[in-house]
C-alpha cells in the first residue's frame, strides 16, 4: 500500500501523460487490487486503515474496447464488486472498531453498514451471484461471497451472520 501511495497510484493521471487506454487501465486495476488486499488483510489482522476513501481519486475499473484488453483484464463487474465490498470493509473498521467519536450511535452505524451490505448483495450482476445449480460456482465467486460473510461477522461477531440470499 505504501509503495502505491508513494507512486501516486491513488490518483488518476491526466490522459495526456498516458494516452494508451490499456496502460491507464492497468494502473487503475493495480491500485484497486492493492486497495482490496489492504482492506481484506486490515480487517483480518486488526490493523488500522492506511488510507481513507476520501483520499482516493482513481476511477473504477472500466471495460477497454480492444481485443488485447480482453486477454489482459479480468471481469470488470467482479473487480468493481470486490472494490465496493472492500469499501464497506473499510467503513466497518472505521465506524465499528475505531475508538474515535461518532455523531451517530453504535446501532445507527451498524444499521447503515448492514444496509450497505444488503445493497451490495442486491446490486451484484447475475453472473456473480451464488445460485443453486448442479455445478459448483467458480472459486473466485465463492471467495467473494465468503468475504461478504466475513464482513457480516465483523458487524455481528456474537450472533453470526445470515444475510446471504440464494437466488433460484
Amino acid at each position: 500500500m505504501r509503495l502505491g501511495l508513494i507512486l501516486g497510484l491513488n490518483h488518476n493521471i491526466p490522459e495526456r501523460q498516458c494516452t494508451d487506454p490499456i496502460e491507464r487501465q492497468h494502473r487503475v486495476r493495480l491500485w484497486w487490487a492493492i486497495y482490496v488486499f489492504d482492506r481484506m488483510y486490515t480487517s483480518k489482522f486488526g490493523f488500522p486503515l492506511q488510507i481513507r476513501d476520501e483520499d482516493i481519486h482513481v476511477d473504477m475499473p472500466t471495460e477497454v474496447a480492444s481485443p488485447a484488453a480482453e486477454e489482459q483484464f479480468s471481469d470488470t463487474a467482479y473487480s468493481v464488486a470486490s472494490i465496493r465490498l472492500s469499501q464497506i470493509i473499510g467503513q466497518t473498521i472505521d465506524k465499528i472498531y475505531c475508538r474515535k467519536q461518532h455523531a451517530e450511535s453504535f446501532l445507527q452505524r451498524e444499521q447503515q453498514l448492514l444496509l450497505a451490505l444488503q445493497d451490495w448483495l442486491k446490486s451484484l450482476p447475475e453472473h456473480i451471484k451464488l445460485r443453486s445449480e448442479d455445478s459448483p460456482p467458480p472459486k473466485h465467486i465463492v471467495s467473494l461471497h465468503l468475504q461478504f460473510n466475513q464482513v457480516g461477522f465483523l458487524l455481528y461477531p456474537r450472533w453470526g451472520f445470515a444475510l446471504t440470499v440464494r437466488s433460484a
